[in-house]
């Protein structure tokens, strides 16, 4: 570099740290090489310094990856230097702390991200990698609890009590898992009791009480199917009067609100797409009530067919599902003229449309509209779905969107008005990565390790 150059380009570097535009300063005292002069390297200690104190900063506001980005350009511009270090440290002890923290939260996955730079960069030595086994155990043990398999979950807690024996929250998670094992080792022997004496209301009231302890036991889910099946229609089916006025309310109510062709103003709210990949698109209706006929604006569930432009109404009434005719209708091929109750497995007919009612999941009221004809909807969707609180997507036979290749179940529910999702693994929501619950906008994707999904407005 010619004489007086080098100094043209520390003036500039120096410029623009000055104004605060550290990023620019570094890549020109690196690509110019100034360093190799006395200022330059008193310039590049000074932004290095100036880097370290922002992702202090950044770290503190939530920032985490941009803080790491800061201390490795800081790094990069000085190595090894004592501030450098010394904000290295604190970022290490302040990233563990907030893990911990995590733990406490029942964000193991969460836990998981936070210690994941460290990994990479190899810090925190063997209490982050102590940290992280802890976090991993603690998820194994929540899973395994799921499924009712408390002794299980006992031994992976234990081992990570022996790995961190100063958490707090590991012996509690400990105690809790022994306090949980005996009730549902109980509930389990009063459960087979009553499948063995088929009292079939005493089963199904234990198995709902396994399964808010243990949402994936296998052996609840299948008493619960099977007390439903011996007394849950006849517990749940109306009287044929109480039905009728239910239905006449609802048709004096309509008439008077909205009459026969008027557009609810929310309506384009209660409906929405929603696209796996690799399976296919469901148009998801919200409201208890939809109305089956041609594409109209008042028509819920429009269909590419010679229907009336109202055929039908389905409306969810508790856990049960109407069917109101407004044009000729058969259920199971009988015609019918009045409110009937649909079951899983009916197939309705209007006019040339044939559709399945499904309701495959027994702790679910959402339920299922399959084309047993090649008819469509518009926009087009291979099914529909009426959506209750919940919507199951996930490998097993009883979700409402069977979906073979995913790992485990992914489940749309509603909380406080608004549409939610769910999974066991960590999933990411509109680019973000979340553990538990997280809240969905009308446009959003959701994606994991084994599957893709979306939702459109319409």
């Amino acid at each position: 570099m010619f004489f007086g150059s080098w100094r043209l380009k520390l003036r500039q570097a120096d410029q623009a740290y000055r104004e605060g535009q550290l990023s620019e300063a570094a890549e020109q005292i690196a690509h110019e090489q100034l360093q190799e002069y006395l200022p330059g390297r008193r310039l590049a200690k000074k932004v290095a310094m100036a880097m370290a104190d922002r992702a202090s900063r950044l770290f503190q506001s939530g920032d985490a990856a941009g803080a790491w980005r800061q201390l490795d350009s800081a790094g990069q511009l000085t190595g090894d230097s004592n501030e450098v270090v010394a904000m290295r440290d604190k970022l290490v002890r302040a990233t563990m702390e907030a893990a911990e923290d995590d733990l406490v939260r029942f964000a193991y996955g969460l836990a998981l991200d936070r210690l994941e730079p460290l990994r990479r960069r190899e810090l925190g030595g063997e209490a982050r990698s102590r940290l992280a086994e802890v976090a991993k155990r603690m998820e194994s043990a929540r899973r395994l609890q799921r499924s009712g398999r408390f002794p299980d979950a006992h031994e992976q807690l234990e081992f990570a009590l022996r790995l961190r024996p100063d958490l707090v929250v590991l012996q509690a998670a400990v105690e809790q898992n022994e306090a949980e094992r005996v009730r549902c080792r109980e509930l389990d022997e009063r459960l087979h009791q009553a499948l063995r004496d088929q009292d079939w209301s005493d089963a199904l009231k234990l198995a709902d009480q396994l399964l808010e302890a243990a949402p994936d036991h296998k052996l609840a889910q299948n008493a619960r199917r099977r007390a439903w099946a011996e007394v849950g229609a006849a517990s749940r089916a109306p009287s044929k009067q109480s039905v009728l006025a239910m239905a006449e309310r609802r048709r004096l109510t309509d008439t008077a609100v909205m009459g026969d062709t008027a557009v609810s103003a929310n309506r384009g709210a209660d409906r929405f797409l929603l696209w796996v990949d690799a399976v296919g698109g469901y148009l998801v209706c919200l409201s208890p009530d939809v109305v089956i006929g041609q594409p109209a604006p008042d028509v819920d569930i429009p269909l590419l067919a010679d229907l009336s432009r109202r055929h039908a109404k389905i409306r969810r009434e508790n856990d049960a599902y109407l069917l109101e005719p407004l044009q000729p209708v058969r259920v199971e091929g009988r015609e019918v003229s009045t409110p009937v109750e649909l079951h899983d497995g009916d197939e309705l007919e209007l006019g040339k449309v044939r559709l399945r009612f499904r309701q495959p999941h027994p702790l679910s009221c959402t339920a299922r509209l399959e084309f047993v004809t090649g008819h469509r909807t518009q926009p087009t969707a291979d099914a529909v779905l009426l959506m209750a609180e919940s919507c199951i997507l996930g490998p097993g036979a009883q979700s409402h969107v069977i979906c073979r290749d995913f790992g485990g179940d992914v489940v749309l529910f509603r909380r406080d008005g608004q549409l939610h999702c769910r999974s066991l693994a960590p999933i990411e929501v509109d680019g973000r990565r979340c553990d538990g619950a997280s809240p969905l906008r009308s446009d959003s994707h959701i994606a994991g390790e084994d599957f893709s999904l979306s939702l459109e407005p319409c």
